[in-house]
């Protein structure tokens, strides 16, 4: 002890440093319930049991001597550019226990700090530094290696992890219920890889490999695993309203200024466990009572070193992490389970994000039993949408009653990624790129998706968009895009795209479960289900929508159009492979549709390389019918609209169609016939039925062939999607225009042309 006291005396000068029990009783810690401050240029080095503190104010150093066990018992712990240390790095760790215990409710009075931040109360304020380091646990999550059932009280893992008796760990769910999460206490470890636990399984959690017939690609699809056992526990204390008023502890670290003199934090937190942490409601990025909270930070340094690794965050009662005015922080290797609102979100940069399981996320509006179905807030686990360059690598978000990831993509251009290996299961949707977008192209690369109850992939932005690398396994769709602007009376036109490259989409792999629960938070969104139509269960890739501005989501449904179609638009997919698109579970799933809801026009798309395994012909696509209920006043007047009329997919290289070749839907259904569709002859202007000489021509006679062009038996029709296959015809979508001042208001259409 004195060695390692010497080298610290050395490093800070002239300090002075109390370090023997009965100098450190006498001279700093008093009664329980006193005020305790820790002066500068004092490094204190505790070797005893603390009192029970009001305020523990730390403007020098407090040292934890890595000697027996310790309670911090306080309701504010304030690091007032001081220092409090329990464990000096991730090498030398502090190995006993070291449990933090922050008092307080909802009338325990605030701190406001000068020139910064509302501190709160139940409160760890960082503005210095702050030194935990637990006991390393090699392993902090890994997945089941084998399947358990209802009434299992055992567990198989996928690899080795060095978990103890007494730890307690979370399993993920694997169904669409978020809720069907479980926590348990290993009781007996039979050997590295197999554990006794403290009680049964409610609920089944899957671990299945499958790979394609064609043994082309393979995918994993398990439940997740987590430990949420530390030796060092920062817990929001108990009391009779805890979980109503869900009001935790909380760690800030920030910065103020006073008298002049600037107080930054920074935190070096690793092997940490939160305990009922974060406190309900308050979740503005300038007062963020989170779990863990940086807030104006500043630069990661050697001098300002910050990170967060390995930690759990477990029961909170807020957002885990969040991450605001602070630059290359670290967040990695950590396990957070049971969050209200986001679990992870950094609106800072250079944010590396790397390796942390995220399950349980709970939306605000359904939380304790609320049913706020007007509430706009879609919180995903990992949140980066407003972050600048952050990093995403081998993340999981497993269980989210809204969204899995909520970002802006990378940048198109860029040569290599930053992200890979992220996954998201068990959610409504899995990635979800809304208003925020990168400038031209935002990419969507490497997720691995599934069991999205209703996209995979969801994005209404005003940028291109490209996906690659991606698997998209068992969700209800696997993209849908809507791409703003410009808009149509502008008369602009752009090259913005939709684009899917190298992924793999599977409607229902072997896992598929045919008896899944509707997930609890699906009543709440019912008008945002994914629009499948005409028995279809499953989609692969919606008909992109280019539209002239913002659908009005989440207020309005995610899918529906309220604006002009855009003049341009396509949607490319290459070197695609569908798998699993057949007959399951009494209903029938397809790679392609297009959006029902998009009733003004589909713009086409282009295919090469595709490949589909185990997808009978039939079900390649399916195209609907138009909507009567568009025909209206307000919509497309006194006929069909013309989106599902004009749906079109051009094969570039025979990989969909058995050679180049386009699909055409029937455009002139029900011409002459059901008159509420307002198609017929009668359409055809007179004077084009007028010869010269004032004779009529029959219309039979003038056009015998109605709908758009197949050639001679060129085109077959395919009664199971509504289309036509036609092979040796590369057919165009031919934009009509009015330029007029008035074309809102002066009816030009339907537009006839005689060649």
């Amino acid at each position: 002890m004195y060695r390692s006291l010497q080298a610290r005396e050395l490093e800070l000068n002239e300090v002075e440093i109390m370090y023997r029990s009965q100098q450190v009783k006498k001279n700093r810690f008093k009664s329980d319930w006193d005020n305790v401050e820790i002066t500068t240029g004092v490094w204190m080095v505790a070797d005893v049991p603390l009192p029970t503190m009001k305020k523990l104010f730390i403007y020098g150093t407090l040292e934890l001597e890595d000697t027996r066990n310790y309670v911090i018992n306080a309701t504010y712990v304030f690091i007032h550019g001081g220092r409090l240390v329990a464990g000096f790095s991730e090498e030398e760790p502090f190995t006993h226990k070291l449990h933090f215990i922050l008092q307080g409710n909802h009338l325990t009075p605030d701190i406001p700090l000068p020139d910064g931040p509302n501190m709160g109360s139940k409160v760890l304020g960082v503005f210095g530094g702050l030194d935990l380091h637990g006991v390393e646990r090699e392993v902090t999550w890994t997945k089941l290696a084998t399947t358990v059932v209802p009434g299992d009280s055992s567990i198989e893992l996928a690899e080795e992890t060095g978990w103890e008796v007494d730890d307690e760990i979370v399993v993920t769910t694997t169904s669409y219920e978020t809720w069907q999460t479980e926590t348990f206490v290993i009781l007996e470890k039979t050997d590295k890889f197999n554990f006794k636990l403290n009680s049964s399984f409610q609920y089944s959690h899957i671990a299945k490999d499958h790979m394609l017939s064609d043994g082309s690609q393979e995918y994993t699809l398990a439940a997740e695993v987590g430990l949420l056992t530390r030796n060092i526990v920062i817990e929001g204390a108990d009391y009779d309203d805890l979980f109503e008023e869900s009001f935790g502890a909380r760690v800030l670290v920030g910065k103020f200024n006073q008298g002049g003199e600037e107080f930054v934090g920074y935190a070096r937190i690793s092997n940490v466990q939160f305990k009922h942490t974060g406190q309900e409601g308050w979740t503005d990025f300038y007062d963020p009572r989170y779990s863990l909270a940086f807030l104006d930070a500043g630069e990661v340094t050697e001098e300002s070193p910050s990170y967060v690794r390995s930690c759990s965050f477990h029961n909170g009662f807020n957002t885990a992490i969040g991450v605001f005015g602070t630059h290359g922080l670290e967040i990695s290797d950590n396990v957070v389970h049971h969050v209200v609102g986001p679990g992870i979100v950094t609106w800072g940069e250079d944010t590396q994000i790397i390796h942390n399981l995220v399950t349980l996320v709970i939306f605000p509006g359904e939380y304790q039993d609320r049913s706020e179905t007007e509430n706009l807030m879609w919180n995903g686990g990992i949140e980066v949408e407003k972050a600048r360059r952050p990093v995403l690598i081998n993340n999981t978000v497993a269980g989210s009653e809204r969204v899995g990831y909520k970002i802006k993509g990378e940048l198109c251009d860029d040569s290599g990624t930053a992200w890979y290996g992220n996954e998201a299961h068990s959610t409504l949707h899995g990635v979800h790129i809304f208003g925020a977008n990168q400038p031209g192209c935002s990419k969507v690369s490497n997720f691995f998706l599934w069991n999205s109850f209703d996209y995979a992939i969801y994005a209404q932005i005003s940028s291109s968009l490209l996906v690659t690398g991606s698997k998209l396994v068992d969700n209800s769709a696997g993209v849908l895009a809507l791409v703003k602007g410009p808009a149509a009376l502008s008369h602009k036109t752009s090259e913005k795209f939709v684009e899917v490259r190298d992924s793999l989409m599977v409607g229902t792999s072997p896992s598929y479960d045919c008896q899944a629960a509707t997930p609890e938070a699906a009543p709440f969104t019912s008008k945002h289900r994914s629009p499948n139509t005409g028995g279809i269960s499953t989609v692969g890739f919606y008909f992109s929508v280019f539209m002239s501005g913002s659908n009005g989501a989440p207020f309005k449904p995610f899918h529906k159009v309220m604006s002009y179609p855009a003049i341009s638009g396509i949607s490319k997919l290459s070197g695609v492979t569908f798998a699993d698109y057949g007959n399951a579970c009494g209903s029938k799933h397809v790679p392609f549709i297009p959006n029902s809801a998009s009733g003004d026009a589909s713009h086409p798309i282009e295919v090469d390389s595709l490949r589909f395994v185990d997808v009978p012909e039939e079900n390649y696509l399916f195209l609907p019918r138009p909507s009567l209920g568009l025909v209206n006043p307000s919509d497309c007047v006194d006929m069909d609209c013309d989106g599902m009329k004009k749906a079109m997919i051009r094969d570039l290289d025979g990989s969909m169609l058995g050679e180049a070749g386009t699909v055409i839907p029937d455009s002139a259904f029900e011409w002459d016939g059901d008159p509420r569709r307002g198609l017929g002859d009668y359409r055809i202007p007179r004077t084009m039925l007028t010869n010269p000489d004032g004779s009529r021509i029959p219309a039979d006679q003038l056009a015998p062939n109605k709908g758009i062009y197949r050639g001679s038996g060129d085109c077959v029709w395919m009664s199971s999607w509504q289309a036509y296959k036609c092979n040796n015809l590369d057919h165009r979508m031919m934009i009509v225009e009015s330029m007029d001042a008035d074309t809102e208001t002066r009816r030009v259409s339907p537009v006839a042309l005689l060649s």
